[in-house]
């Protein structure tokens, strides 16, 4: 998951945007877009977890 001052940078950050002229951006769109974040996240951790795994095999045969 995303480290929380993470989300609340990301949060404020994405909440100070505005869509179709003065209106805030809806709170649900807000966290669908931390949640990716943190999927997306998530997923390039078991790729470097398992990129180094393979490293390791390599280098110590």
């Amino acid at each position: 998951m995303l480290h929380s001052a993470y989300q609340a940078h990301i949060r404020n950050n994405i909440s100070s945007l505005s869509l179709f002229g003065d209106r805030p951006i809806d709170q649900t769109f807000l966290r669908t877009a931390i949640e990716s974040l943190d999927r997306e996240i998530a997923r390039l951790n078991i790729m470097l977890d398992w990129t180094r795994a393979k490293a390791r095999e390599v280098s110590h045969p």
